[in-house]
């Protein structure tokens, strides 16, 4: 049996930590709710075969990027992807927008986690400050850097 040091912190229940006040917990349900409701939205929406401009569905301009330079921006596709993976698309969503899958269940993830804590009142202190923000930062950005190159690629191959 490994020693008290040994394990995890967040495994280490010397003390009970206390449960979240009202304001946490509708803290929590308003971020779980929203997460909601960007994956309801996408559900709603059809994809647009080509990968990109979904969200014109939404009453959004067309990408001002993409008319100027012949080039996506970086979130090009995003809302496609968000919509293919509502609908159980995993490939297509992939497809579409490698980062807007990785948005999508993580959104997906928030919803349920926010959930749990606003129902329960349990803290996630705990298990928050186990998570190396800064390297999930940079490793998110890096994801949605190279998924930008990706849409580049796809979309100035495609013009050809």
């Amino acid at each position: 049996m490994p020693a008290m040091s040994e394990v995890p912190l967040i495994y280490n229940h010397n003390r009970p930590l206390p449960r979240l006040t009202f304001v946490g917990r509708a803290l929590a349900a308003i971020l779980g709710g929203g997460s909601l409701a960007v994956l309801v939205m996408a559900a709603i929406l059809d994809p647009s075969p080509t990968g990109m401009e979904t969200h014109t569905q939404l009453g959004l301009p067309p990408c001002g990027m993409l008319r100027l330079t012949g080039v996506p921006c970086m979130t090009c596709g995003m809302t496609t992807s968000f919509a293919e993976l509502a609908h159980g698309h995993l490939w297509q969503s992939l497809v579409a927008q490698p980062a807007g899958t990785l948005l999508a269940l993580l959104a997906a993830m928030t919803f349920w986690i926010g959930t749990y804590i606003a129902v329960t009142g349990r803290p996630s202190a705990r298990l928050l400050n186990q998570v190396p923000w800064t390297r999930l930062l940079f490793s998110v950005l890096g994801i949605m850097l190279v998924a930008w190159v990706y849409k580049i690629i796809v979309v100035v191959h495609s013009a050809h």
